[in-house]
């Protein structure tokens, strides 16, 4: 308590940045700063480094150009230490597709942005624990998890969330009190043969909007496996035969991964080394390139059009990997084309949004509810004017439309069951914001439902014309 001591150092107990000059690795320090790295997971065989920057430039990135999932892969592992600047929240993407297409050799590449990609690369079997301790190993960085089965189906649904909120959990210490929390910005990139949704169901659980914002489903099937271009690589005899087109992507795949096994580490470090003198030049030359990196990030958000608050929630994911990318490129550390990066994160972008649907995604899910209701539950529904045995278990009623098809009358209960999780008045809300509702009372508020009168009794039923339900999830 008397010492007097003449050097002062942080003690770094997380990656990432401590100040917007300063930049903590296990293995050192990227700017200016006193810092001793103290955690109890050193990490130093993860962020290591092997061959050159040159190497992996020529040899890896340049590979990757006009593959657009290999491409988003790299300029996602880049978009991590744009988080703390930009003040962006954690999330991720999930890359589905079929065994052996390719997908996994992506998340090497972007493993080898940081450092071996064998050891960085790490899978879903884990605890919520263990991936709250990764989790802060990759603050500022990338956190890669392969294999999305390998998780257990009940627990994924918080684990994204745990996650995408980049929190861990809260703990107490022996005598009640709270212990430190450990917290973290990291871009997650995950692998898998299933959605984030099907893998939950295999579970018994529904995804909700907020997991599925958090970890975005995008389907890695290209070309030839997870590609595009084969870069003079052998092509199939027979471009129509979807195994052939397998076989020539598996090739290129195996190089691209040993070229990646033999330089790695550099160009996530450099880029951080790029964005501290990009600032250092702006601060004392009063202007820099004129434009702030939030100035940068609002320009490229211009390029991700979007209809939904969702959408636009999951269009700045994207354009931060696109920012990261072309920031890149202007640095000299992808050796691609300006505006190369923007096109490939689009191109995953549309993917997305094709896969997904555009609207709303809870809305999209009550319409899909309601319409599978209808066909397993149809001999549920009685029809009107007939009279024949009562129903059992009744749903409501049926009748024929002008076109032949059908309008279900649902009960309320029946409605609710149908769309079990959802508040009643969303579900009546998502069916007329779709045009399913075909009939009313009008009293001059938004009614959603009619008042009926059936074998002398009367109900008030919702309306759901089944033609116009089906048109809106096909859309």
């Amino acid at each position: 308590m008397e010492s007097t001591p003449k050097r002062h150092a942080l003690a770094a107990t997380a990656t990432g940045w401590h100040s917007p000059d300063l930049f903590v690795m296990p293995g050192g320090i990227i700017g200016t700063g006193d810092v001793v790295f103290q955690s109890t997971e050193a990490g130093s065989q993860e962020y290591t480094t092997a061959g050159t920057p040159e190497g992996w430039r020529d040899s890896v990135a340049a590979l990757c150009r006009g593959n657009p999932v290999p491409m988003m892969a790299v300029c996602a592992a880049l978009a991590g230490p744009l988080l703390w600047l930009l003040d962006v929240d954690s999330g991720g993407f999930h890359f589905v597709g079929d065994s052996s297409s390719g997908k996994s050799v992506g998340a090497l590449v972007a493993c080898g942005v940081w450092g071996e990609p064998r050891n960085f690369k790490r899978n879903w079997n884990a605890t919520s624990t263990g991936l709250e301790g990764l989790a802060t190993m990759r603050n500022d960085t990338a956190l890669i998890l392969d294999e999305i089965g390998e998780a257990p189906a009940k627990d994924i649904g918080g684990l994204i969330y745990q996650l995408g909120n980049g929190t861990g959990r809260q703990r107490g210490k022996v005598s009640g009190m709270a212990r430190p929390v450990n917290v973290w910005r990291t871009i997650l990139i995950s692998t898998g043969e299933m959605t984030l949704g099907k893998h939950m169901e295999s579970g018994g659980q529904r995804i909700k909007a907020g997991q599925e914002m958090r970890l975005l489903d995008i389907p890695a099937q290209r070309l030839y496996g997870a590609f595009d271009y084969l870069h003079g690589m052998e092509l199939p005899h027979n471009p129509d035969n979807e195994a052939e087109r397998r076989g020539a992507g598996r090739k290129y795949a195996e190089t691209l991964r040993g070229n990646a096994s033999s330089h790695y580490g550099h160009a996530g470090p450099e880029f951080v080394r790029w964005l501290i003198s990009r600032s250092q030049t702006s601060t004392t030359s009063g202007n820099g390139d004129g434009q702030t990196l939030a100035d940068m990030f609002a320009l490229l958000r211009e390029q991700f059009p979007v209809s939904t608050g969702q959408e636009a929630r999951a269009a700045a994911r994207f354009t931060l990997c696109a920012l990261a990318g072309e920031m890149a490129i202007t640095a000299g550390i992808l050796p691609w084309p300006q505006g190369d990066a923007l096109a490939a994160v689009r191109a995953m972008f549309e993917s997305w949004a094709e896969y997904r649907g555009r609207g709303q995604s809870e809305d999209m899910k009550i319409l899909r509810a309601v319409a599978g209701f209808i066909a397993r539950h149809a001999s549920r529904f009685e029809g009107t004017g007939l009279h024949g045995e009562a129903v059992n278990n009744r749903a409501g009623w049926w009748k024929q439309d002008n076109n032949g098809g059908r309008v279900y009358w649902f009960l309320q209960d029946a409605l609710c069951e149908a769309a079990s999780g959802y508040d009643l008045k969303r579900i009546a809300a998502s069916l007329d914001d779709a045009g399913a509702i075909a009939d009313r009372d009008a009293d001059g508020r938004r009614r959603f439902t009619k008042r009926v009168s059936v074998n002398g009794e009367k109900h008030r039923v919702y309306v759901i014309s089944q033609s116009a339900l089906l048109c809106a999830i096909d859309e």
